[in-house]
């Protein structure tokens, strides 16, 4: 169980530190708890590991939260859906949530931190064995291939950035999928809601009272956590959501698009935790498109403006692969797919060979399984007519389409 990134150890901070001063107890818990993987004596010994560019590191985390990490790479296991009746359905995890673990843990380091984004260092590894980005713990205090040496899978928690993230997204799954063994399942358990995770984020770090945000050792009340404020004072899912709402800035810009994650409200929350409410207002991974229809208006042998379709993602902070299907062969799309949303379709009518009158199609979206309201179908009408008899009616033309 993930319990050893420095987000969670300083809440566990000993007693004693409060005795130093803050800034000599911050520099000495730092360099206690994040060190190169040659100080630790864990799985995988002197291990080096490539720093990745925050660019590198926000694309892996789209493709491991919509199971997409590619060749040479595992998939997410199939995720339990619905309450109280649960089925397995394709998995995803809205991306919002592993960059804001990912930041908590690790602010998106897989090589230490003294080793500069886009080169090659000794890995981060906490003195737990949680080793680079997710701080990934679980399986990595002791080897576990031939002769004493570190397994595959070690090695490449330890040392690929990707694999590591696509790991931590795994156990989250895993945390998902058991919940309702413990009775701790939000809402109608919708993978899509960011807010049905807050059972799973909290026991990706330690499921227990430590986390319950009705635990006395966090001051109440308490303001949402930002990244300002000290992180002793929250429970884990807190420093997530707040985070996921309050994105580090890099070079100016947020590190990623903010996501005002909403907390269920803390008297519901049971010791130990059972069933609760989604809280409003929720935020989901779905397909959305806008317009929802197209019309058309031309004249005989005249091809009109293209119309833009815009595809977002929802509130998730993810992206995803889609595809864009005309039904008709006058109505034209480019692209015709595209690897991220959001993204802009160009719809556009070919009127040749086309008489006078009135055309109806469709151009269906689709994202693929995992996310919701996939696919999606727009309507699109066209109307060929001469200008007279549009706006000349009263020589004897119809002034409505057929």
């Amino acid at each position: 169980m993930r319990n050893s990134s420095l987000g969670s150890l300083v809440l566990r901070v000993p007693q004693l530190w409060l005795g130093l001063g803050l800034g000599l107890a911050a520099g000495l818990l730092a360099l206690f708890l994040l060190q190169p993987s040659s100080a630790c004596g864990c799985a995988v010994e002197d291990s080096q590991s490539y720093q990745p560019q925050f660019s590198e590191a926000t694309a892996a985390f789209h493709e491991a939260g919509t199971n997409s990490l590619g060749p040479g790479y595992f998939s997410l296991p199939d995720i339990e859906a619905g309450y109280p009746n649960s089925t397995l359905v394709s998995p995803s995890i809205p991306c919002v949530l592993l960059k804001s673990v990912g930041y908590i843990e690790s602010s998106w380091q897989q090589a230490d931190r003294s080793v500069p984004r886009g080169q090659t260092g000794p890995t981060l590894v906490s003195w737990g064995c949680g080793y680079g980005i997710m701080q990934i713990t679980s399986g990595m205090q002791n080897p576990t291939g031939p002769d004493g040496q570190p397994s595959d899978e070690q090695l490449r928690i330890a040392e690929d950035y990707k694999y590591n993230i696509g790991w931590g997204a795994q156990m989250l799954v895993g945390k998902w999928n058991v919940g309702d063994y413990w009775g701790a399942v939000v809402g109608n358990r919708s993978p899509q809601i960011a807010e049905d995770w807050y059972y799973a984020v909290w026991a990706y770090n330690y499921w227990g009272w430590k986390n319950n945000p009705n635990n006395l050792d966090y001051p109440w009340p308490r303001v949402p956590y930002d990244g300002s404020q000290d992180s002793s004072n929250y429970p884990y899912q807190e420093l997530v959501w707040g985070r996921a709402a309050n994105p580090p800035l890099v070079d100016g810009n947020s590190l990623w698009q903010p996501v005002a994650l909403t907390l269920p409200p803390r008297e519901s929350i049971s010791d130990p935790p059972g069933h609760i409410d989604t809280p409003s207002p929720y935020h989901e991974f779905a397909l959305r498109t806008r317009p929802l229809s197209l019309s058309f208006l031309t004249e005989p042998g005249v091809a009109p403006p293209p119309q833009t379709l815009k595809i977002t993602s929802g509130d998730s902070g993810c992206s995803f692969s889609w595809t864009a299907t005309p039904s008709a062969s006058w109505l034209e799309v480019s692209p015709a797919s595209g690897k991220s949303a959001p993204a802009t379709v160009q719809i556009s009518v070919d009127t040749s060979g086309l008489g006078e009158g009135f055309y109806n199609g469709t151009v269906t979206i689709n994202a693929g399984e995992g996310v919701a309201d996939s696919p999606q179908t727009i309507s699109v009408s066209l109307w060929i007519a001469s200008l007279q008899r549009i706006f000349l009616p009263n020589l004897n033309q119809s002034s409505s389409p057929p």
